[in-house]
Parts: structure tokens; C-alpha cells; sequence
């Protein structure tokens, strides 16, 4: 009688593997408090969205965010990454709305909907989060790094999001996102073996797909 939730976490992510998913749900739905609660719920109504059963999902999160108000805020991000996975952009806009009408200072709600803004190439929208993010936490490395690179992607104001981006590599140097987005600031810039430069060392750091393809992009031009 110890440990509990843990166990059933357990189980519910071997059950996974073995095809079993209403077995894992059932698990999932054991876990009614602690460190596994979230992250049991995000699996749980993941599984219910594979078996084309989103609204009951949704309609799951919807009472557990009633249930437990202080843990709301972790339930509408879980909501929102769900609908994105679906590819609804514009339901996972109008839950993260809604969750920032409860909680306008909140800046993970803040920074995930500017992230569904970034699916939808919406520069407005983006950039008023991310400065609101900025306003609330102007050494916000990640704001920082994701409002300049979406400006270096999106816009040509390259000069705004190389400052950015050097901001938020001052912030966090050893970051190989933020050093991504330097390396292709300055390609964006023309500034191409500078670039490489800082390119292959973030792939140095993290063997990532996305690093990986600026470099290629960038060796090939």
C-alpha cells in the first residue's frame, strides 16, 4: 500500500505498449492526486483522442479543471496540446482564450498560444504574447529566442531579431536552441559562415533534426 499512483502509472504505460489501451486508461484514471496526476491525464485523453473519442476527452478535462481549480492552469495546456496534435488550431486558440481570461498574467498560457500562432503564421498574434511575456519577465530567455526567431522566419526584420536572440543567448548560453536561432539569424542576414559556425555548434550539443536541417540549409546555399 505504498506508493500507488506510481505503480499505476506503471502499468498503465505497459499496458500502452502492449496494446491494451483501455487497460492504460483505467490505470490512468486510478491516479487521483500527485506528481503523476498531469502527466497520467495528458496520457489518458491522448488515448481517448486515438479512438476518435476527443469530446469525451475533452469533456473529462473540462470536469477535472471544475474538480481542481488550482490545477487548471496545467489542464487547459494539456487540453491545447491535445488539439494541436488533432491539428485544430483554432479550438486550441479558443481553450487557451478562455484559460487566459481566468489568468491574463500567466506566462506559460501565454507563451503555449503563441506557439499555436506559430501554426497558424499569425506574426501579430505571436509577437503581442511574447512582448506580454517580456513585459511580466523582461530575462525571459525563452520569449526572447521565440520572438526572434519567428520574426527572422516570418518577417525580414532581421536587425529585431538578431538583438533579440543575442539577448537571450546572453541569458542562457549554453542553450543549443538559442544558438540555433542565432546560427540562423545571421544566415537570414547573409551572414552564411558566421552562420555555420554557429550552427554545427548546436548540433554538437543536441543531435536534433531541426538543427541538423539549418545546417544543411545553410551548407547548401
Amino acid at each position: 500500500d505504498r506508493r500507488i499512483e506510481d505503480a499505476h502509472l506503471q502499468l498503465g504505460l505497459m499496458a500502452e505498449e502492449d496494446h491494451h489501451p483501455d487497460a492504460a486508461i483505467t490505470h490512468y484514471r486510478a491516479i487521483r492526486e500527485g506528481r503523476n496526476f498531469v502527466p497520467a491525464t495528458t496520457r489518458l485523453v491522448h488515448l481517448l483522442a486515438q479512438q476518435d473519442r476527443l469530446p469525451l476527452a475533452r469533456v473529462y478535462l473540462h470536469q477535472l479543471r471544475a474538480e481542481r481549480p488550482a490545477l487548471a492552469v496545467p489542464l487547459y495546456r494539456v487540453e491545447a496540446e491535445l488539439l494541436i496534435d488533432e491539428g485544430d488550431y483554432d479550438s486550441a486558440n479558443q481553450i487557451l482564450g478562455e484559460s487566459l481570461a481566468a489568468h491574463p498574467d500567466n506566462v506559460d498560457l501565454l507563451y503555449a498560444r503563441s506557439m499555436v500562432s506559430e501554426k497558424k503564421r499569425d506574426m501579430a498574434a505571436i509577437e503581442a504574447d511574447l512582448r506580454a511575456i517580456l513585459t511580466l519577465d523582461a530575462d525571459n530567455s525563452a520569449a526572447l529566442n521565440a520572438l526572434g526567431y519567428t520574426l527572422s522566419n516570418l518577417t525580414q526584420r532581421y536587425d529585431e531579431a538578431h538583438d533579440l536572440i543575442q539577448r537571450a543567448l546572453q541569458l542562457s548560453p549554453q542553450n543549443p536552441a538559442i544558438i540555433d536561432s542565432f546560427g540562423w539569424v545571421l544566415y537570414r542576414q547573409g551572414r552564411h559562415r558566421e552562420a555555420v559556425t554557429q550552427l554545427r555548434a548546436a548540433l554538437a550539443m543536441a543531435s536534433d533534426a531541426e538543427i541538423a536541417a539549418h545546417l544543411g540549409e545553410v551548407l547548401w546555399v
